[in-house]
């Protein structure tokens, strides 16, 4: 007889991110019955601006999209993670990436409820500020995960050369994360001072910026790495 003991634990992070796909659901059903009937911003521009308005049962359709397609991303998570033994490096690697998608999940969800529920009426109001300061959020929170991250098809950098070294892809994703960790950190002390007008578009240059020299910094380890693999 098998001991229960040799049965592999479940992970908590499963639990936490069944639970966070029943919380958007049910978020989206709440938006959709009783959201605010709008107009409700649902796109905006690089400077923070709203450039396109809907309903509620469209920001309830993006929130309900969005809590599917977490669920699908982090069940193929799992399913990579199946032929690997749980103390092995590549199941930390991909249990980070599960981390990451889990909070990119409720700052989405976070952002939503905000857009439903914000005050867009004025360049100055209280709506915009929130998304500038959830915006910085998110990427703080992602950027001080980023580097724990292993190689996985949604999160990180992936290029050619991050896929063909390990050495390339850690140095390009701890990059980028110390520098997504320390952008989202300035913008989010910002937002509350500063016009979001200006802060908005400081945020999304620098993170254009560090993605780009993140990108650059993976094709030098590259280089470096006697193990690459070659074209």
């Amino acid at each position: 007889m098998t001991s229960s003991d040799s049965r592999p634990r479940r992970d908590p992070l499963d639990l936490v991110a069944g639970l966070v796909v029943v919380a958007m659901l049910a978020l989206g059903a709440w938006l959709w019955r009783d959201g605010p009937l709008g107009p409700l911003p649902m796109h905006f521009d690089v400077h923070g601006a709203v450039d396109r308005w809907g309903d509620r049962a469209s920001l309830a359709e993006v929130v309900a999209a969005t809590a599917i397609g977490f669920a699908c991303v982090y069940g193929i998570l799992i399913w990579m993670g199946r032929a690997l033994a749980p103390d092995a490096p590549g199941r930390r690697g991909l249990r980070a990436t599960g981390l990451i998608m889990v909070c990119l999940a409720i700052m989405i969800a976070g952002i939503s409820t905000a857009m439903a529920y914000g005050d867009f009426s004025a360049p100055q109001g209280s709506g915009r500020r929130l998304m500038t300061a959830l915006l910085a959020l998110l990427f703080l929170v992602v950027g001080a995960l980023m580097g724990k991250a292993g190689p996985n098809p949604f999160v990180g950098m992936r290029s050619y050369w991050t896929f063909k070294s390990r050495h390339a892809w850690d140095k390009s994703n701890r990059m980028m994360g110390r520098l997504y960790f320390w952008i989202g950190a300035a913008a989010l002390i910002a937002a509350p001072f500063l016009d979001p007008g200006t802060v908005t578009p400081a945020l999304v240059t620098a993170i254009l910026l560090a993605t780009a020299a993140s990108f650059i910094e993976g094709l030098r380890a590259w280089r470096a790495d006697p193990e690459r693999h070659l074209p």
